[in-house]
């Protein structure tokens, strides 16, 4: 019977190991894995700019929306793919920009570009650095998720001319 037992703790303490319980590791080149990048992160100054990464269909790829969490008279949209790098970086040259202006229940897009680049990285205390090279800015992300309703409008940018 103990050895029973020994064996279910032993195979339990396996599987969390495998498994990682949900927890994001520090990757053999010093920085982490992407599993610690999926979920809704909030700009850190106002946490007004609220961004979602979530896994894609493809492998190995993730999907990225950033939109303004307030109703405003427009709002800016960013939507992209990202893959990994061999730096641990979430790296995309897809971004698709656009100014969604709202006037009394309706909503038309301004396409401003959909050839952005950059990339997303984690600081060791757990931030988001979003590194956007078409406009050569850095925004610092905090986890947010409970911001992770404003994205429901979002669905409407799949369609962006090229």
């Amino acid at each position: 019977m103990k050895k029973r037992i020994l064996t279910v703790l032993v195979i339990m303490g396996c599987l969390l190991l495998v498994c990682g319980c949900g927890k994001t590791e520090p990757s053999s080149d010093g920085g982490e894995n992407t599993g610690g990048f999926v979920g809704v992160w909030a700009e850190k100054t106002s946490e007004r700019v609220v961004l979602k990464i979530a896994e894609a269909s493809e492998a190995g790829k993730y999907d990225i929306d950033i939109t303004w969490r307030e109703e405003l008279p427009q709002k800016d949209l960013y939507k992209m793919t990202a893959g990994e790098d061999e730096n641990g970086k979430l790296v995309y040259s897809d971004c698709k920009y656009c100014v969604r202006h709202y006037d009394n229940g309706n909503f038309s897009d301004t396409f401003e570009y959909h050839d952005g680049t950059g990339y997303f990285s984690l600081t060791s205390g757990g931030e988001l650095i979003w590194h956007d090279e078409k406009k050569n800015e850095d925004t610092t992300f905090i986890s947010a998720e409970q911001y992770a309703d404003v994205f429901e409008d979002m669905s409407n940018l799949v369609i962006i001319p090229e």
